[in-house]
């Protein structure tokens, strides 16, 4: 859904696209999508042509893949930096971001056009986070280099919104997930949604009982989906994760597995093959929530 998310998001008048991998990147531009994509940090330095080639922006995270793309870009290339404000994912620490732009910058065609971080945890751990990225700001702009772009992630943006940034990664908000007193949000992704395609009566059995990925200590009614962690459904939704059929409420039986899974339909007698089977949304009264 990355192309139909996409043109959407154009259509609504998004400035720009992110992707999480180059993969991403370049079917977006395969289907003839034009807008400026960011690519988060998770290239190398060898995938800087292919990235120039399809005028993506790429992270810059150290100097040896500043060079790269300088080696192989047009004058005045558009990169961005990562900053990293304490929770030890990829990027420039934050103490360190100011000399690392100024050495970014000497490079005579890639230009440093953007910076963000990301800010994640509990109230506390987020406020000894942010002004980590609001000081390099600061040090910045004394020390006269000028950034076009500060983006921050939308949980950052609405908590500390009298701090103006210029640009949003709308995150988890895109699935109405992130919850602030007074905003109504309008989920972009209305569900996701499988399909019966067997029911399975599972008896009582001697034999292995024990190996059985979920508890047989009585007849149980197995519903069979063609969905698994290869389409995304998460290994977190093993035994237990919520799902509605026929507007009721039950449950994932076992693990999730590559390319199917299994719902426990016992108390659904009614339920039949082909009947739909809501991962994520609405059925009837009933609905799951992103946050589920």
């Amino acid at each position: 859904g990355r192309v139909e998310i996409g043109r959407v998001a154009k259509e609504c008048g998004a400035f720009g696209l992110s992707t999480g991998n180059l993969f991403e990147a370049l079917e977006l531009r395969r289907h003839g999508i034009k807008l400026p994509i960011l690519l988060y940090a998770s290239t190398l330095p060898c995938h800087a042509e292919v990235i120039v080639e399809n005028r993506i922006i790429p992270t810059i995270t150290d100097l040896e893949m500043a060079r790269a793309f300088d080696r192989c870009a047009p004058e005045g290339y558009g990169v961005f930096v990562k900053v990293d404000c304490g929770l030890e994912r990829v990027g420039i620490y934050a103490e360190e971001a100011l000399p690392f732009i100024r050495e970014v910058m000497k490079l005579p065609r890639v230009k440093v056009e953007g910076i963000y971080t990301f800010i994640l945890g509990d109230d506390e751990y987020q406020q000894w986070q942010f002004p980590r990225f609001t000081t390099l700001l600061g040090k910045l702009e004394q020390a006269g280099v000028y950034i076009p772009t500060k983006l921050l992630a939308t949980s950052g943006n609405l908590k500390y919104a009298e701090v103006h940034f210029n640009a949003v990664n709308p995150g988890r908000a895109v699935y109405g997930m992130y919850a602030v007193p007074g905003l109504d949000l309008r989920p972009a992704v209305r569900g996701i949604k499988a399909r019966i395609v067997q029911i399975k009566e599972c008896n009582l059995r001697e034999q292995f009982a024990d190996k059985v990925e979920f508890d047989l200590s009585q007849t149980k009614r197995i519903g069979i989906l063609p969905t698994g962690w290869m389409d995304g459904l998460s290994r977190g939704y093993s035994n237990g994760g919520p799902v509605l059929v026929r507007g009721k409420r039950t449950f994932v039986a076992g693990n999730v597995h590559h390319v199917c899974s299994r719902v426990d339909l016992t108390n659904i007698p009614e339920a039949r093959v082909g009947d739909e089977v809501v991962l994520f949304g609405r059925q009837g009264n009933e609905v799951i929530t992103a946050e589920e």
